[in-house]
């Protein structure tokens, strides 16, 4: 298990973590990021494995909000090709919470921001990010925000967040931004960032459970920005084709 949240805080926006190189978070500007087809080489996130079995959280509340997976098979991402076969496998090992984001699209910052943080076999990590923005309507409940309110706002431990699920139903994640960064969190260790691409609504009181309990819990963009993103974008819905069209002409004008 890993156990992150103690002894750091984020009244510098962590400035004050010493860290050498810190490449994240940034703000994904439209404009330049490199687009990737859907051919041979192309290839994307299959998260189906993340409900398989019944999922024990145990809540931490200091500084910042997340939960630790207590289970032998927490979750698996793969990396998938087009033909199916495996690129990589990683384990999901904790999910953070960030209001606001501490992501930007377009320049853009959200209300909230979920970081699954996974490890792989050679202990490689990678982080799926998933971007939300509040909204009244009761539409957009989500089962896995109903399951762990008490969990959050007791700090213990609940296993009745089967399935994981904070992708709005999509387990092959076929639309996404992608680049190397850092962690966001001491010792800003290198780590491969997916980004979901599109920023999700969620129910106004699903989202005032977690935000209660943060207060501005996000690191600034990283003063870096040479970093090369890849936008992947096979199975974009109409939606994110008309935002994206409309910011890059908004960004080129």
């Amino acid at each position: 298990m890993i156990v992150y949240g103690y002894g750091y805080d984020y009244d510098d926006q962590g400035d004050n973590w010493g860290c050498i190189s810190s490449l994240s978070p940034i703000n994904v500007d439209l404009n330049p990021v490199e687009i990737l087809e859907a051919d041979e080489n192309y290839w994307y996130i299959d998260v189906k494995d993340y409900g398989d079995t019944d999922t024990d959280f145990m809540a931490y509340i200091k500084e910042k909000v997340y939960l630790t997976l207590n289970r032998t098979e927490s979750g698996t991402l793969r990396k998938m090709k087009n033909d199916n076969s495996t690129i990589a496998t990683y384990n999901l090992e904790e999910i953070r919470f960030h209001a606001p984001s501490e992501h930007y699209i377009g320049g853009n910052q959200s209300d909230l921001e979920v970081q699954l943080y996974h490890t792989s076999s050679e202990n490689n990590p990678l982080i799926l990010s998933v971007l939300f923005n509040e909204i009244s309507s009761s539409d957009y409940r989500m089962k896995f925000f109903s399951d762990i309110e008490g969990t959050l706002e007791n700090e213990k431990s609940t296993d009745k967040a089967n399935p994981i699920d904070v992708t709005g139903g999509y387990y092959k994640i076929k639309t996404f931004y992608n680049y190397n960064g850092t962690d966001t969190i001491p010792d800003c260790n290198n780590t491969e960032w997916i980004i979901f691409g599109e920023v999700l609504n969620l129910y106004k009181n699903h989202f005032e459970v977690i935000s209660n309990l943060l207060v501005k819990n996000f690191k600034k963009i990283s003063i870096i920005d040479n970093t090369t993103v890849h936008y992947h974008y096979a199975d974009i819905s109409f939606s994110t084709i008309i935002s994206i069209g409309f910011l890059s002409l908004f960004l080129v004008s």
